[in-house]
């Protein structure tokens, strides 16, 4: 008996076999009136494919207007992290290859969350708006974004967009002391080396 077989119903071998005969015989007496169906179908209007595209056009409209404004946000954020670091530990270092960033949340119920990233913030290779393509060279590499913005972007596409309202810029030394909890022996082994690094990790606790 194969795993088709309606195994509850007591049939002899050859009632199964007519009735799976059937079976084929009405699969494809539908197949056929479906294909004659569609042949008979009248095409349908231009005006249906006029709108259609006219939606397509307003959806593509709408996704460069959003990106727009989101990188407009990004840089909002990163002046006024830049604005609060500048007011809390002075100048930020040149040489500082590093970014320090955290943010953190807490509401009543909610618990609290802490995120933290360390981040180099280097400029991304592809079509995002970091470099002008259509510039010569040298000047199609330089790289049109700041690092404090590529890193409010970094973060945001780690943690999302709420946790950008209370994110903040450390330095080096205040991010390790003030995180050393949260971050592993071997990251806090590499605190006074210069490398290529990316970590970043989140915290979310309730006593609720």
């Amino acid at each position: 008996m194969l795993n088709d077989d309606p195994v509850w119903v007591n049939l002899s071998p050859q009632e199964i076999q007519d009735l799976r005969n059937k079976k084929y015989e009405l699969t494809e007496y539908g197949k056929k009136q479906l294909r004659k169906l569609m042949m008979n179908q009248e095409p349908y209007p231009d005006e249906m494919f006029e709108e259609a595209q006219r939606q397509e056009d307003e959806r593509k409209k709408l996704i460069e207007h959003l990106e727009v404004k989101k990188k407009e946000n990004f840089q909002l954020v990163a002046d006024a992290c830049m604005e609060e670091y500048a007011k809390t530990y002075g100048e930020m270092p040149e040489n500082e290859s590093w970014m320090f960033l955290e943010s953190e949340y807490y509401g009543t119920g909610e618990g609290q969350t802490i995120c933290l990233q360390m981040t180099q913030a280097n400029p991304w290779g592809g079509d995002n708006g970091d470099f002008d393509r259509s510039l010569p060279y040298p000047d199609d590499c330089k790289p049109l974004t700041s690092k404090q913005y590529r890193a409010v972007r970094g973060f945001h596409k780690l943690f999302g967009t709420w946790h950008l309202h209370g994110l903040r810029f450390h330095t080096r030394e205040a991010f390790f002391k003030n995180y050393a909890n949260m971050l592993p022996s071997a990251l806090v082994k590499l605190k006074d080396q210069q490398c290529m690094l990316e970590y970043h990790c989140e915290l979310h606790y309730n006593f609720a």
